[in-house]
Order: structure tokens, then C-alpha cells, then sequence
């Protein structure tokens, strides 16, 4: 896949579609979950109109989301 990242052991950084991907979802709901987590980096030229958001999300947030998933799904099933 071709996953933006940054050498030298920096942080990788995901496109609401990789996000989508990795979750089964599709990109509006991604773009919704991705929105809403930290540490989220808005990309574009300040002014200019995009048309489309130009968002990238953390590996480590992302993962740690589908962690904090799976532990209420525990919860409830419990």
C-alpha cells in the first residue's frame, strides 16, 4: 500500500481512505471517526478552496481508535 510515512522512525501518517480501508467503512464514515481524533492534520493552502479535505490521521491514533472499539464491544457483550 502506499502509506505516507517519514523516515527515521517519525510517525506514519494515513489518508481518510487508507482509514477507510483498514476500518471496512466507507470514506464519508471514515472521514466522520477520522475528524473527530487527535492529532489530526488538516493539509491545503490556507484561503484557497479545496475541493476535497485534505486530512491525514496518525498509524498510532487510529490504531489506538480501533482499540477503544473493541474494548466497549467487549463491555456490551459482557
Amino acid at each position: 500500500m502506499g502509506f505516507m510515512t517519514k523516515k527515521n522512525n517519525k510517525t506514519e501518517m494515513l489518508t481518510v481512505a487508507q482509514v477507510a480501508q483498514m476500518l471496512g467503512i466507507s470514506y464519508a464514515a471514515a472521514l466522520r471517526r477520522v475528524e473527530a481524533m487527535p492529532g489530526v492534520l488538516e493539509l491545503g493552502v490556507p484561503g484557497k478552496k479545496q475541493r476535497k479535505r485534505m486530512l491525514r490521521v496518525s498509524r498510532h491514533a487510529v490504531e489506538a481508535y480501533i482499540r477503544e472499539c473493541r474494548k466497549v464491544q467487549e463491555e456490551v457483550s459482557e
